[in-house]
């Protein structure tokens, strides 16, 4: 027998105020996610999707009145993505997001769209991708800057015709001492000394010293250099710096850096930050025309110094999509440190044609 639900869309609200507030409040208990950082996160995204053709939903149990699960679904031309899902581990709350997903690729579907991501809040610039699980156990833990483990998540979009779109890894490595940070800066020295030889300069990204001008350089450089991935597209300065600043002060971005041009252009950037004992290798940058020059290697190395002069020995290359450049410098410690395993990611979509 199918569960009675009573749904409320965002657009149908009397007050889209407080739909808002009750969609960005809602956590079940599974989540992971810190909820006050969740909660503000939500809303600035909420208030983005008044620029957007967005929907979102909340499904209610009718007898109580409590949130079973919520959705939110965004149009951005033939592609539509479907994000910010929760929902009660519950044979009822599952049965609420299926009911979400199914409303929401309708949606979709009446504004035109051909091919659904998921899941994915609006665009790569946000949260997005699964984390599959793992069966190497020193890796069940589930780190702040991955997605969380999903797996009754990642199984309903199957269910409903989800197939892998893009897969992702992040590949964890320990250190038996110093001198293994040294074989990498040796390694990595004649891209280096190459790059400050054509007067390339590197210098730190942390939040004590961070100008508008630094937050609008790597904006520019993302931009540019990260157009080619599923689902990008441009967005609001004043939005990008939002989720930007919170990201370089929650974290010790100390490993972080910037690099200009001989005329003091900022040409790349290196996002790496302290959790613990360990290194996080997010995500790294140079404009098109400077790619294949060693500025990312120039700038690694800087990343390996800063490990042996504080003594790290853990590390990781976080996120890194399959085939792309960067999955080098994931895998590169393979033949000097001990594999720790690595996590895995996936990104699905369905055609609705």
């Amino acid at each position: 027998m199918a569960h009675e639900l009573k749904i409320k869309r965002r657009t149908w609200a009397e007050n889209i105020e407080e739909f808002d507030i009750s969609f960005a409040n809602y956590q079940p208990s599974t989540a992971i996610n810190n909820k006050p950082l969740r909660f503000k996160y939500t809303c600035t995204l909420l208030n983005f999707a008044d620029t957007r053709k967005s929907e979102f939903w909340i499904a209610v149990d009718p007898q109580n009145g409590e949130a079973l699960a919520r959705l939110g679904a965004d149009v951005n031309g033939i592609n539509g993505s479907l994000g910010f899902m929760e929902f009660s581990q519950t044979s009822q709350g599952e049965y609420a997001a299926s009911t979400l997903i199914t409303e929401a690729l309708d949606w979709l579907k009446s504004h035109g769209v051909l091919t659904v991501y998921g899941p994915m809040d609006f665009n790569s610039w946000f949260n997005y991708r699964f984390k599959l699980q793992n069966s190497d156990e020193g890796l069940s833990v589930n780190h702040p800057w991955e997605p969380g483990a999903s797996e009754p998540y990642e199984q309903l979009f199957r269910s409903l015709g989800f197939t892998d779109s893009v897969k992702y890894s992040s590949y964890f490595f320990t250190l038996s001492d110093n001198s293994q940070w040294m074989e990498h800066i040796t390694q990595l020295s004649v891209d280096y000394e190459r790059a400050i030889g054509a007067g390339f300069k590197i210098r730190d990204i942390s939040p004590h010293h961070t100008s508008e001008q630094d937050i609008r350089s790597i904006f520019e450089i993302s931009n540019a250099a990260f157009a080619g991935q599923p689902m990008f597209e441009q967005i609001p300065f004043a939005l990008f710096s939002a989720i930007t600043l919170p990201a370089l002060t929650q974290y010790n971005s100390a490993p972080s850096k910037i690099c200009f041009d001989s005329h003091n252009r900022p040409i790349g950037f290196m996002f790496a930050f302290l959790l613990d004992d360990l290194i996080v290798y997010k995500s790294i940058a140079v404009l098109p025309e400077f790619q294949a020059m060693g500025i990312g290697n120039a700038m690694t190395l800087e990343l390996c110094r800063f490990g042996m002069k504080h003594n790290i020995t853990k590390c990781v290359g976080a996120l890194i999509r399959s085939g792309n450049k960067s999955e080098m410098f994931g895998k590169s410690f393979e033949k000097t440190a001990k594999s720790s395993g690595k996590n895995d990611y996936i990104l699905l979509s369905r055609s609705i044609r």
